[in-house]
């Protein structure tokens, strides 16, 4: 039986006249001109507070590190003692009492092993699980602040994360931040990134190759940021990719970006919202929503990426459609 949205296609055709060279060649042209839109100057920066990042990376010089350059060693023993670990603790999503218990020993048995990435994820769940006791939450926050003094790449950027994103004290806020981006961090990159392209023109050159940079090294965050830019300078059908591959790899900004096209598509409504309305959506949102120990620690070797049967695939004809429709409904910014 031929797919749905394959006799949807043919039928459009039938309908249209158009053979299906002709409809490929107006899409190709189509995708040509909406990624080339002429935007007003407004459009193109965010006109509101930077939390000082801007004045702070003036002048910086940005050159791209990879993180993994700056983990401890770890010993195949101890990488194979982590994934026991976490092997069983994805098998059992609802553990007994018993089985909590034989779950504390594999991760013991890790950091016993040497592995650092057993420690650091200790760490960070002893902190997440005495949030608001600060007597049993400081040991493990000492723990955090050596791994950061040793230069541990994601443990600076979680002395910001952690601290409430240290508004209330900017100059160490900014410190950390490029502390973490000179060690390779890439969700330091992405956020910071963001910031500086989206307010400073002329600093989104700088911005692009952080963006780059963290893309490069698999963190899905910076798509965000990529897609944004590109919706700035009116490459709006790149901006419109990069969202969706975001949301892929589990940026959750992505995709609520990504959601938010369905009002522009058959059967939609403006006012119907937007959010958790499509099921594969929502079962891609639960599947990243579910890897705990990833969104806690934000280590990137404990992600584990969507298998192709619940990652997004729009097609360039919808993407374009998409677009159509919001100029129409908006115009141009």
């Amino acid at each position: 039986m031929l797919p749905r949205i394959f006799l949807a296609a043919l039928a459009l055709l039938a309908c249209t006249g158009y053979s299906r060279a002709e409809v490929a060649s107006a899409v190709k042209q189509d995708l040509i001109k909406y990624n080339q839109l002429k935007l007003s100057a407004d459009a193109q920066v965010v006109n509101a507070t930077d939390n000082g990042e801007i004045a702070a990376f003036r002048g910086y010089r940005f050159e791209c590190r990879n993180e993994a350059d700056f983990h401890p060693p770890e010993s195949p023993d101890a990488a194979a003692a982590l994934d026991r670990f976490l092997r069983y603790d994805a098998t059992h999503p609802s553990p007994s009492a018993a089985q909590k218990t034989e779950r504390l020993a594999l991760l013991d048995a890790a950091i016993a092993a040497g592995s650092w990435r057993a420690d650091y994820l200790d760490t960070i769940w002893g902190i997440w699980d005495n949030r608001g006791r600060p007597n049993a939450l400081k040991p493990f926050a000492d723990r955090l602040y050596a791994f950061a003094e040793n230069g541990l790449p994601v443990a600076i950027h979680a002395l910001v994360e952690w601290n409430g994103g240290m508004y209330d004290d900017i100059p160490r806020r900014t410190d950390l931040l490029k502390a973490a981006i000179e060690h390779g961090n890439p969700a330091a990159m992405s956020s910071v990134a963001y910031n500086l392209g989206t307010h400073d023109l002329a600093l989104r050159p700088m911005a692009r190759k952080m963006l780059d940079c963290a893309a490069a090294q698999g963190e899905p965050s910076a798509y965000d940021g990529i897609a944004r830019l590109a919706w700035q300078e009116g490459r709006w059908v790149d901006a419109q990719r990069a969202w969706i591959k975001g949301a892929n790899l589990g940026c959750e900004r992505c995709l609520e970006q990504v959601e938010s096209e369905l009002v522009w598509r058959p059967g939609h409504r403006i006012s119907d919202g937007t959010y958790n309305t499509d099921a594969g959506y929502k079962a891609l949102r639960d599947f990243y929503e579910h890897q705990f120990f990833y969104n806690i620690t934000r280590m990137n070797s404990l992600r584990v990426t969507a298998p192709p049967a619940l990652q997004i695939e729009i097609s360039d004809e919808q993407i374009v459609k998409s677009i159509k429709a919001r100029i129409a409904a908006y115009g141009l910014p």
